[in-house]
Protein backbone atom coordinates (compact mmCIF):
# COMPACT_ATOMS: atom_id res chain seq x y z
CA UNK A 1 0.00 0.00 0.00
CA UNK A 2 2.67 2.63 0.95
CA UNK A 3 4.77 1.81 -2.22
CA UNK A 4 0.99 2.54 -4.47
CA UNK A 5 0.64 5.40 -2.14
CA UNK A 6 3.99 6.76 -3.04
CA UNK A 7 3.56 6.39 -7.39
CA UNK A 8 0.68 7.61 -7.36
CA UNK A 9 1.49 10.52 -5.24
CA UNK A 10 4.76 11.12 -7.85
CA UNK A 11 1.91 10.95 -10.56
CA UNK A 12 2.62 7.15 -12.26
CA UNK A 13 0.01 4.99 -13.23
CA UNK A 14 2.86 1.74 -13.92
CA UNK A 15 2.48 -0.19 -11.52
CA UNK A 16 1.83 -3.77 -11.40
CA UNK A 17 1.82 -7.20 -8.85
CA UNK A 18 1.17 -9.31 -11.44
CA UNK A 19 4.95 -10.68 -12.31
CA UNK A 20 3.61 -13.55 -14.58
CA UNK A 21 1.56 -11.47 -16.83
CA UNK A 22 -1.61 -13.20 -15.30
CA UNK A 23 -4.76 -11.33 -16.05
CA UNK A 24 -7.76 -11.34 -13.95
CA UNK A 25 -11.34 -9.94 -13.88
CA UNK A 26 -11.24 -7.34 -11.28
CA UNK A 27 -14.40 -5.98 -11.86
CA UNK A 28 -16.14 -7.78 -8.25
CA UNK A 29 -13.70 -9.35 -5.52
CA UNK A 30 -15.50 -12.54 -5.87
CA UNK A 31 -14.28 -12.79 -9.83
CA UNK A 32 -10.59 -13.03 -8.22
CA UNK A 33 -10.77 -14.97 -5.48
CA UNK A 34 -11.29 -18.95 -4.37
CA UNK A 35 -15.14 -17.74 -3.96
CA UNK A 36 -16.61 -20.58 -2.73
CA UNK A 37 -13.89 -20.88 -0.04
CA UNK A 38 -11.56 -23.92 0.46
CA UNK A 39 -14.00 -25.68 2.80
CA UNK A 40 -16.36 -25.28 -0.14
CA UNK A 41 -14.71 -28.45 -1.68
CA UNK A 42 -16.71 -30.47 0.89
CA UNK A 43 -19.79 -29.33 0.04
CA UNK A 44 -18.49 -29.95 -4.08
CA UNK A 45 -20.21 -33.35 -5.98
CA UNK A 46 -18.74 -32.48 -9.36
CA UNK A 47 -15.34 -30.45 -10.20
CA UNK A 48 -13.56 -28.93 -13.25
CA UNK A 49 -9.61 -28.14 -12.65
CA UNK A 50 -8.50 -25.62 -15.76
CA UNK A 51 -5.12 -25.14 -15.46
CA UNK A 52 -3.87 -25.73 -12.32
CA UNK A 53 -1.80 -28.54 -10.79
CA UNK A 54 -3.68 -28.76 -7.33
CA UNK A 55 -1.22 -31.07 -5.55
CA UNK A 56 2.00 -29.03 -6.91
CA UNK A 57 0.32 -25.59 -6.66
CA UNK A 58 -1.69 -25.56 -3.38
CA UNK A 59 -0.59 -29.40 -1.25
CA UNK A 60 -3.24 -28.44 1.84
CA UNK A 61 -6.47 -27.41 -1.29
CA UNK A 62 -5.39 -30.80 -3.00
CA UNK A 63 -5.69 -32.64 0.60
CA UNK A 64 -9.32 -31.32 0.46
CA UNK A 65 -9.97 -32.39 -2.83
CA UNK A 66 -8.51 -36.03 -2.24
CA UNK A 67 -11.15 -36.01 1.03
CA UNK A 68 -13.93 -34.94 -1.09
CA UNK A 69 -12.73 -37.81 -3.62
CA UNK A 70 -12.39 -40.94 -0.49
CA UNK A 71 -15.82 -39.47 1.48
CA UNK A 72 -18.09 -40.32 -1.42
CA UNK A 73 -16.76 -43.46 -2.46
CA UNK A 74 -14.85 -44.31 -5.95
CA UNK A 75 -16.23 -42.23 -8.83
CA UNK A 76 -19.03 -40.59 -6.07
CA UNK A 77 -17.24 -37.33 -7.16
CA UNK A 78 -16.82 -36.75 -10.70
CA UNK A 79 -13.45 -34.64 -12.02
CA UNK A 80 -12.53 -32.90 -14.95
CA UNK A 81 -9.43 -31.69 -15.49
CA UNK A 82 -8.14 -29.46 -18.72
CA UNK A 83 -4.51 -28.90 -18.83
CA UNK A 84 -1.23 -30.90 -17.58
CA UNK A 85 -0.89 -33.06 -14.46
CA UNK A 86 3.05 -32.98 -13.76
CA UNK A 87 2.38 -35.27 -10.51
CA UNK A 88 -0.19 -37.69 -9.79
CA UNK A 89 -2.81 -35.54 -7.98
CA UNK A 90 -4.20 -38.55 -5.72
CA UNK A 91 -7.55 -38.61 -6.71
CA UNK A 92 -9.03 -39.60 -10.17
CA UNK A 93 -9.83 -37.64 -12.80
CA UNK A 94 -11.00 -37.59 -16.50
CA UNK A 95 -9.07 -36.26 -18.93
CA UNK A 96 -10.68 -33.27 -20.92
CA UNK A 97 -7.77 -31.42 -22.92
CA UNK A 98 -4.13 -30.19 -22.04
CA UNK A 99 -4.59 -27.21 -23.55
CA UNK A 100 -6.70 -24.43 -21.48
CA UNK A 101 -8.54 -23.23 -24.59
CA UNK A 102 -10.26 -26.82 -24.65
CA UNK A 103 -13.17 -25.24 -22.28
CA UNK A 104 -14.10 -24.08 -25.85
CA UNK A 105 -15.08 -27.53 -26.25
CA UNK A 106 -17.10 -27.92 -23.19
CA UNK A 107 -19.54 -25.03 -24.22
CA UNK A 108 -19.65 -25.88 -28.02
CA UNK A 109 -20.26 -29.80 -27.85
CA UNK A 110 -22.11 -32.78 -26.23
CA UNK A 111 -19.62 -33.73 -24.17
CA UNK A 112 -20.73 -36.12 -21.19
CA UNK A 113 -18.58 -34.31 -18.02
CA UNK A 114 -21.03 -31.35 -18.60
CA UNK A 115 -23.81 -33.14 -18.19
CA UNK A 116 -22.26 -34.43 -14.90
CA UNK A 117 -21.56 -30.81 -14.04
CA UNK A 118 -25.19 -30.28 -14.71
CA UNK A 119 -26.16 -33.04 -12.78
CA UNK A 120 -24.51 -32.00 -9.72
CA UNK A 121 -26.37 -29.84 -7.05
CA UNK A 122 -22.96 -27.90 -6.57
CA UNK A 123 -20.26 -27.78 -9.14
CA UNK A 124 -17.37 -26.58 -9.09
CA UNK A 125 -14.64 -25.19 -11.57
CA UNK A 126 -11.03 -24.12 -10.45
CA UNK A 127 -9.47 -21.97 -12.61
CA UNK A 128 -5.18 -22.01 -12.64
CA UNK A 129 -2.52 -19.47 -13.13
CA UNK A 130 -1.56 -22.03 -16.01
CA UNK A 131 -4.52 -20.48 -17.62
CA UNK A 132 -4.43 -16.80 -16.63
CA UNK A 133 -0.50 -15.92 -18.07
CA UNK A 134 -1.54 -16.82 -21.51
CA UNK A 135 -2.32 -14.08 -23.80
CA UNK A 136 -5.52 -15.59 -24.12
CA UNK A 137 -6.57 -15.34 -20.95
CA UNK A 138 -9.39 -13.32 -21.28
CA UNK A 139 -11.08 -15.37 -23.67
CA UNK A 140 -10.52 -18.14 -21.46
CA UNK A 141 -11.83 -17.19 -18.29
CA UNK A 142 -14.91 -15.84 -20.18
CA UNK A 143 -14.98 -18.89 -21.45
CA UNK A 144 -15.08 -20.35 -18.30
CA UNK A 145 -17.56 -18.23 -16.49
CA UNK A 146 -20.11 -18.77 -19.32
CA UNK A 147 -19.82 -22.63 -18.70
CA UNK A 148 -20.31 -21.83 -14.96
CA UNK A 149 -23.61 -20.01 -15.50
CA UNK A 150 -24.72 -22.68 -17.77
CA UNK A 151 -24.00 -25.24 -15.77
CA UNK A 152 -25.36 -24.43 -12.11
CA UNK A 153 -21.48 -23.51 -10.71
CA UNK A 154 -22.87 -19.52 -10.16
CA UNK A 155 -26.53 -19.81 -8.59
CA UNK A 156 -28.15 -17.21 -5.10
CA UNK A 157 -26.82 -19.77 -2.93
CA UNK A 158 -23.40 -20.69 -4.35
CA UNK A 159 -20.73 -19.90 -6.04
CA UNK A 160 -18.09 -22.15 -7.04
CA UNK A 161 -16.28 -20.25 -10.01
CA UNK A 162 -12.83 -19.99 -8.03
CA UNK A 163 -9.46 -18.46 -8.85
CA UNK A 164 -6.37 -20.55 -7.34
CA UNK A 165 -3.49 -18.28 -6.97
CA UNK A 166 0.10 -19.43 -6.08
CA UNK A 167 2.02 -16.12 -4.95
CA UNK A 168 1.95 -14.70 -2.09
CA UNK A 169 -0.58 -12.77 -0.73
CA UNK A 170 -0.96 -11.39 -4.54
CA UNK A 171 -5.02 -11.16 -4.12
CA UNK A 172 -3.79 -8.50 -1.09
CA UNK A 173 -2.15 -6.50 -4.13
CA UNK A 174 -4.96 -6.67 -6.24
CA UNK A 175 -7.53 -5.35 -3.19
CA UNK A 176 -5.18 -2.51 -2.97
CA UNK A 177 -5.20 -1.72 -6.72
CA UNK A 178 -1.49 -2.55 -7.30
CA UNK A 179 -2.65 -2.82 -11.13
CA UNK A 180 -1.86 -0.57 -13.71
CA UNK A 181 -5.07 2.20 -14.43
CA UNK A 182 -5.82 5.12 -16.24
CA UNK A 183 -3.33 4.53 -19.07
CA UNK A 184 -0.87 2.98 -17.03
CA UNK A 185 1.13 0.04 -18.39
CA UNK A 186 2.18 -3.91 -17.39
CA UNK A 187 5.02 -5.33 -16.26
CA UNK A 188 5.01 -6.62 -20.03
CA UNK A 189 4.45 -2.80 -21.36
CA UNK A 190 7.02 -1.56 -19.25
CA UNK A 191 9.41 -4.19 -19.80
CA UNK A 192 8.70 -3.90 -23.61
CA UNK A 193 8.43 0.04 -24.11
CA UNK A 194 11.51 0.80 -21.34
CA UNK A 195 10.78 3.37 -18.35
CA UNK A 196 13.48 5.76 -16.81
CA UNK A 197 13.20 4.36 -13.03
CA UNK A 198 11.87 0.85 -11.99
CA UNK A 199 10.97 0.36 -8.68
CA UNK A 200 11.24 -3.48 -7.96
CA UNK A 201 9.50 -4.23 -3.96
CA UNK A 202 10.86 -7.99 -3.70
CA UNK A 203 10.19 -8.47 -7.44
CA UNK A 204 12.06 -11.67 -8.38
CA UNK A 205 9.59 -13.67 -10.58
CA UNK A 206 10.35 -12.29 -13.97
CA UNK A 207 13.95 -12.27 -16.05
CA UNK A 208 15.58 -8.99 -15.28
CA UNK A 209 17.78 -9.59 -18.43
CA UNK A 210 14.43 -7.63 -19.80
CA UNK A 211 14.72 -4.86 -17.93
CA UNK A 212 16.51 -1.72 -20.48
CA UNK A 213 20.17 -1.14 -19.88
CA UNK A 214 18.77 2.54 -19.90
CA UNK A 215 17.13 2.23 -16.81
CA UNK A 216 17.48 3.22 -13.15
CA UNK A 217 16.64 0.04 -11.12
CA UNK A 218 15.85 0.40 -7.49
CA UNK A 219 15.74 -2.87 -5.79
CA UNK A 220 14.13 -3.41 -2.31
CA UNK A 221 14.14 -6.58 -0.69
CA UNK A 222 16.23 -9.09 1.19
CA UNK A 223 18.60 -11.93 0.79
CA UNK A 224 20.54 -10.50 -2.65
CA UNK A 225 18.18 -12.21 -5.67
CA UNK A 226 18.48 -11.44 -9.00
CA UNK A 227 16.75 -7.69 -9.06
CA UNK A 228 19.51 -6.76 -6.64
CA UNK A 229 22.54 -8.03 -9.00
CA UNK A 230 21.35 -5.70 -11.37
CA UNK A 231 20.18 -2.84 -9.54
CA UNK A 232 21.81 0.61 -9.69
CA UNK A 233 20.54 1.20 -5.89
CA UNK A 234 19.67 -1.50 -2.78
CA UNK A 235 17.43 -0.41 -0.04
CA UNK A 236 17.31 -3.80 1.79
CA UNK A 237 14.26 -4.59 3.59
CA UNK A 238 13.12 -7.30 5.87
CA UNK A 239 11.93 -10.79 5.38
CA UNK A 240 8.72 -11.80 6.22
CA UNK A 241 10.30 -13.65 9.71
CA UNK A 242 11.81 -9.97 10.80
CA UNK A 243 8.68 -8.14 10.61
CA UNK A 244 4.87 -7.99 10.59
CA UNK A 245 2.34 -8.01 8.01
CA UNK A 246 -1.13 -8.58 6.87
CA UNK A 247 -1.39 -11.70 4.31
CA UNK A 248 -4.77 -12.31 2.16
CA UNK A 249 -4.68 -15.62 0.53
CA UNK A 250 -6.33 -17.19 -1.93
CA UNK A 251 -9.58 -17.42 -0.72
CA UNK A 252 -9.52 -14.00 0.45
CA UNK A 253 -8.98 -14.38 3.93
CA UNK A 254 -6.82 -11.99 5.89
CA UNK A 255 -4.12 -13.38 7.78
CA UNK A 256 -1.57 -12.11 9.82
CA UNK A 257 2.31 -12.38 10.99
CA UNK A 258 4.13 -11.10 13.63
CA UNK A 259 7.70 -10.17 14.08
CA UNK A 260 10.01 -13.32 15.08
CA UNK A 261 13.12 -11.67 14.76
CA UNK A 262 14.96 -8.61 14.24
CA UNK A 263 16.61 -7.64 10.80
CA UNK A 264 20.02 -7.30 10.68
CA UNK A 265 22.30 -4.43 9.54
CA UNK A 266 20.72 -1.41 8.41
CA UNK A 267 18.06 -3.33 6.98
CA UNK A 268 14.43 -1.82 7.58
CA UNK A 269 10.60 -2.52 7.66
CA UNK A 270 9.81 -2.23 3.92
CA UNK A 271 6.92 0.61 4.67
CA UNK A 272 9.40 2.47 6.55
CA UNK A 273 11.61 2.93 4.12
CA UNK A 274 9.11 4.31 1.28
CA UNK A 275 7.93 6.66 3.84
CA UNK A 276 11.59 7.75 4.22
CA UNK A 277 11.95 7.66 0.63
CA UNK A 278 8.46 9.59 0.00
CA UNK A 279 10.33 12.36 2.52
CA UNK A 280 13.01 12.77 -0.17
CA UNK A 281 11.33 12.77 -3.20
CA UNK A 282 8.87 15.64 -1.99
CA UNK A 283 6.07 13.68 -1.89
CA UNK A 284 5.39 12.63 2.03
CA UNK A 285 3.04 9.84 2.82
CA UNK A 286 0.96 10.83 5.92
CA UNK A 287 1.42 8.02 8.18
CA UNK A 288 4.76 7.42 10.54
CA UNK A 289 3.26 4.42 12.01
CA UNK A 290 2.27 0.97 11.15
CA UNK A 291 -1.15 1.40 12.67
CA UNK A 292 -1.74 4.84 10.65
CA UNK A 293 -0.42 2.68 8.04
Amino acid sequence: MALRDLMWSLGSLNLDCRQDGAKYDLSDRSRYTFASGIVGIDEADAILVVGANPRLDAPVLNARIRKRYLSLGRGGLPIGVIGTLTSDPTWAYEDLGSNPVSVNGLLSGNIEFVEKLKAAKKPMIIVGQEALIREDSGAILAACRALAESVGVLTDGWNGLNILHTAASRVAALDLGFVPRNGGRSLRGMLSSGVDVLWLLGADEFSVNAISPETFVIYQGHHGDAGAARADVILPGSAYTEKSGTWVNTEGRIQRSFQAVFPPGEAKEDWKIIRAASEVLGAKLPYDTIEAL
